[in-house]
This record gives structure tokens, C-alpha cells and sequence, in this order.
């Protein structure tokens, strides 16, 4: 693991009173629009679970599914003792570019507070494409580029302008900005 990488040893932060004032759930989900029935979404880099399991209770009558895509055994293992009655979740231990789903299964992917420690996030975009359906959507949410008195150090952090670069060269347009603040960005963007 590179010192890019999120401490697993403190995944308490994860879903703590702080993070669920800064990073409120709902405004992500506001953040994308409806969310659809029987839709299948991806939380990349799903941690302990913030945004899987309000996901998979919005999903859980309409035959919905979330992959909850991590790289960190620990993580996924604190997840699934959070998810005994939840059958609409499946979790998925997986490398950070190579993530073991199906091709053409997803319909919506999350990234939140994950793509600043990505070592190589084209090939992860690449992946995000061979597993999602070819009309899909993928949303961003994370730290901005300025330096705060939380979240990782600026110098690691990709700017919103950086990201939508990085996206529009993978064949992706911006539908929407969201949640911005002196922390973070969020953005929706669909395959063209």
C-alpha cells in the first residue's frame, strides 16, 4: 500500500460524526438524480460501508443490486457484519484496477473520497467501462485540491479540473457538479 492510500486501521473515520456532517449521504445521492429500480451500482472503494448500505436500502425492494468494491479485506469483513439481512449487496475484494465483475453488469458507479488515491486512474476508468452497461453513468466525489484541516494533503489531490479532463479523455461528458465546498467536489459524468 502507498502513503496514498487510506489508513485501514482507523476506518472508524469512515462513518463517524464529523464525516457525516462534512460528506452528508444524501447529498451524494441528490448529487446524481433518481436512482432508478433494479439498477446495479458499484461503490469503488465501499470501505465500512457509508454509501453501500443507505444504496441497498433505497435498491432493496425494486430488485436492485450494489457490488461493494474493495481492496482492503478488513474493510469488506466489517462491512459484512453490517449486512446479514441485506441480500441485495455483494462484496467484491478487488485490486485497484482489476475489479472482478462480469462484463456489462453495472449501471451506476460511486467513487466518493477514492479517486486522490488512485495510482493509475485511467486504468481503473478503463475497468469502470468493461464492467458497466454501455450507457452508464460514474460519480466523483472527493477532497479538493486546497489545503484543509482534514482529509489527505492537497499535493495528492486531483483538482475537479484535472478529473474532468481525465474523464472526457475516456469517451465520458460532465451531466452535472455537485456538493462544493471548501472541502470537496462532486461530479456526474455518463459515457458519450
Amino acid at each position: 500500500m502507498t502513503d496514498k492510500k487510506f489508513n485501514e486501521n482507523e476506518y472508524e473515520k469512515l462513518d463517524s460524526p464529523k464525516r457525516r456532517k462534512i460528506l452528508p449521504v444524501d447529498n451524494i445521492l441528490q448529487g446524481l438524480g433518481e436512482i432508478n429500480p433494479g439498477m446495479v451500482v458499484a461503490d469503488i472503494g465501499c470501505g465500512i460501508g457509508y454509501l453501500t448500505l443507505p444504496l441497498a436500502e433505497r435498491l432493496r425492494f425494486s430488485a436492485g443490486k450494489v457490488f461493494a468494491i474493495d481492496i482492503s479485506p478488513k474493510m469488506l469483513n466489517i462491512l459484512e457484519s453490517k449486512i446479514d439481512r441485506q441480500q441485495n449487496i455483494e462484496l467484491v475484494k478487488s485490486k485497484e484496477s482489476e475489479v472482478p465483475i462480469k462484463s456489462k453488469q453495472v449501471d451506476l458507479s460511486f467513487l466518493v473520497t477514492v479517486f486522490h488515491e488512485l495510482e493509475e486512474p485511467e486504468e481503473l476508468i478503463d475497468e469502470i467501462k468493461r464492467f458497466s452497461k454501455n450507457k452508464h453513468r460514474v460519480v466523483i466525489v472527493d477532497w479538493n485540491d486546497k489545503e484543509r484541516d482534514m482529509g489527505p494533503p492537497a499535493k495528492i489531490a486531483f483538482s475537479k479540473e484535472e478529473v474532468i479532463d481525465i474523464f472526457k479523455d475516456k469517451g465520458y461528458e460532465l451531466l452535472n457538479t455537485f456538493k462544493e465546498d471548501d472541502n470537496f467536489y462532486g461530479l456526474v459524468f455518463n459515457i458519450k
